[in-house]
C-alpha cells in the first residue's frame, strides 16, 4: 500500500514540469491568465545601428505578422528601462521576446522587475483559445537566445508556484482515496 501511494506521488511528480536553473525566468500563471519575470544575467546586446538588442525565440524562421505586445517596466539593462515586446505567432505557435535599449552600450546587467506583473487582457489585450494555448505551452521550456544578444543565457519558462502546488495538492488527494478504497474492501 505505501509503495502505492509512494508510486501515485511519483507520477504526480512527472506531471509537473522540470526546470532547470536560469537566470532569467519568465513566470507564467495560466490559472489566472498572469505572467512576470524575475532573475538577472550579464551579457553583451547587439548593436543593429540604432538601438541595442536581445531577442529569445523559439523559432528560426522569418517572422511575418505577430500579436505583439509591448511591456513597460518589465526590464531595466545598466539602470535603463529597455522596451520589451513578446510576439505570438499563431500559423507556428512561435513566440519571440525583444528587448531593445536605446544606446550603443553593448554589455552589462539585464534586471527583470518581478514586481510588475501583467495579465493577458492587460498586456495583450485578450488572447484567442489558440494564442493562449501557444504562450501557456512555453511553460517548461528554454527559450534561446535568437538573433540578437549573447551571454545571457536562454529564457526559462516556468509555472507559477501554485499551480505546482495544486499538482502536489491533487497527487495527495489521489493518494488519500487510494488509502480509502483500500480500507473500505
Amino acid at each position: 500500500m505505501k509503495k502505492q501511494i509512494i508510486k501515485s506521488f511519483m507520477a504526480m511528480l512527472a506531471l509537473v514540469p522540470s526546470v532547470a536553473a536560469a537566470d532569467i525566468l519568465m513566470h507564467i500563471d495560466a490559472v489566472n491568465d498572469q505572467f512576470w519575470f524575475s532573475g538577472s544575467a550579464t551579457g553583451t546586446l547587439t548593436y543593429d545601428g540604432s538601438f541595442s538588442r536581445l531577442i529569445w525565440s523559439n523559432s528560426s524562421g522569418d517572422w511575418g505578422d505577430a500579436f505583439a505586445v509591448g511591456l513597460t517596466n518589465a526590464f531595466t539593462f545598466a539602470s535603463q528601462g529597455m522596451e520589451v515586446d513578446i510576439d505570438l505567432f499563431d500559423s507556428d505557435d512561435t513566440i519571440k521576446i525583444q528587448l531593445s535599449y536605446d544606446s550603443a552600450t553593448t554589455s552589462g546587467t539585464l534586471t527583470a522587475n518581478s514586481s510588475t506583473v501583467f495579465t493577458y487582457t492587460d498586456a495583450f489585450g485578450g488572447l484567442t483559445p489558440s494564442q493562449e494555448a501557444a504562450f501557456e505551452s512555453l511553460i517548461g521550456q528554454t527559450i534561446p537566445i535568437g538573433i540578437y544578444g549573447s551571454g545571457f543565457g536562454g529564457l526559462q519558462v516556468v509555472p507559477e508556484p501554485s499551480e505546482v502546488a495544486s499538482a502536489l495538492g491533487l497527487g495527495a488527494l489521489a493518494a488519500v482515496m487510494m488509502l480509502r478504497r483500500r480500507k473500505t474492501t
